[in-house]
């Protein structure tokens, strides 16, 4: 009754054990990603107040476009502060050709 596609009590065995240490290694693998999971949605709450995925994801379009809206006005602001600076060298360069 053992034909070639057959396989022996040991080999069965020896295939059952491999995949169970598989299954085991898999719900350990999951049980710790569940547990990551928890924690990173605790700490979600704490700092954002939600740990909803599409409300958070607002709030990080709603700090990239005021952090768009500072580094804009920042940029005016050195532009004006520039702007300023060169027309002092200029009004300086004038006082002196005229000295």
């Amino acid at each position: 009754m053992n034909s070639s596609n057959n396989q022996t009590i040991d080999q069965l065995t020896v295939r059952y054990t491999k995949l169970n240490e598989k299954r085991i290694r898999a719900e350990s693998d999951l049980k710790h990603a569940e547990d990551q999971l928890l924690k990173l949605k605790s700490d979600a709450r704490t700092m954002w107040g939600t740990d909803d995925i599409h409300e958070l994801d607002e709030k990080l379009q709603e700090m990239r476009k005021s952090n768009e809206k500072k580094l804009t006005d920042y940029q005016k602001h050195l532009d004006e502060i520039e702007t300023k600076l060169k027309k002092i060298d200029e009004e300086e360069i004038a006082a002196e050709d005229k000295a």
